[in-house]
């Protein structure tokens, strides 16, 4: 794909504004799924967040960065599902978005560079890159807020239809497959994923914003 700007000044914007829509569009045509999530590298396998806007995807994905887990996509996350394989994450452009709360909460600089001007959001840069090669998944964790009291796990598991309409919901974009008659191709492989891949509920504390904390007790969670 070739893109070309009508003002040198406009490249700085080209970020933040192909690996949205237009990647998702695209990675629907090469017969991938894309997902509105984040994802990060663990010793068992690639760990996806899915989830709606401003849901946590990415300050998570940050706090996992920092606890030494390797991120591999953000925002946008392209899935492999392909016969005689396992479901696969292919790695993304390394570089995470946060808001500006979400820099305080990590401890990162304030003056991270902009998505976009006039837009608060930022860009947070992984020195060492993202994921250089397809990573098996591990888990799905579907995202959503909630008052969690002392002692009540934050994870847990989903199975059957549940599993895969929330896999069908957390299709990035979902009108542009209706737009371009893939929904049969999206169910099929929000299926087959549901059906293949350990899928949990994740619930976020609506209380508490210690991102770092909670990578931990995520991952403990997970993986006791």
């Amino acid at each position: 794909m070739t893109v070309q700007t009508e003002v040198e000044s406009a490249v700085d914007l080209l970020p933040g504004l192909l690996l949205s829509s237009p990647l998702a569009a695209l990675l629907l045509q090469r017969e991938m799924l894309p997902l509105h999530a984040s994802a990060v590298a663990t010793s068992h396998g690639a760990a996806v967040f899915v989830g709606g806007a401003a849901i946590g995807k990415s300050t998570l994905a940050a706090a996992m960065g920092q606890r030494g887990l390797v991120p591999v996509s953000d925002d946008v996350t392209a899935l492999r599902i392909a016969d005689h394989h396992p479901p696969a994450v292919i790695p993304g452009c390394p570089r995470i978005r946060l808001w500006p709360d979400a820099v305080a909460a990590l401890g990162l600089d304030p003056m991270l560079p902009e998505l976009r001007p006039g837009l608060a959001k930022r860009w947070l840069s992984f020195s060492g890159g993202f994921a250089a090669t397809p990573l098996p998944i591990a888990v799905i964790c579907v995202l959503d807020r909630g008052i969690t009291p002392a002692g009540t796990k934050l994870v847990r598991e989903l199975a059957g239809m549940a599993a895969v309409s929330a896999m069908f919901n957390a299709v990035y974009r979902p009108a542009f497959a209706r737009g371009m008659g893939l929904e049969r191709q999206v169910f099929s492989q929000a299926t087959t994923l549901a059906k293949q891949t350990r899928i949990v509920s994740l619930t976020l504390p609506a209380d508490c914003f210690a991102p770092v904390d909670l990578a931990r007790r995520v991952v403990e969670e997970l993986w006791p």
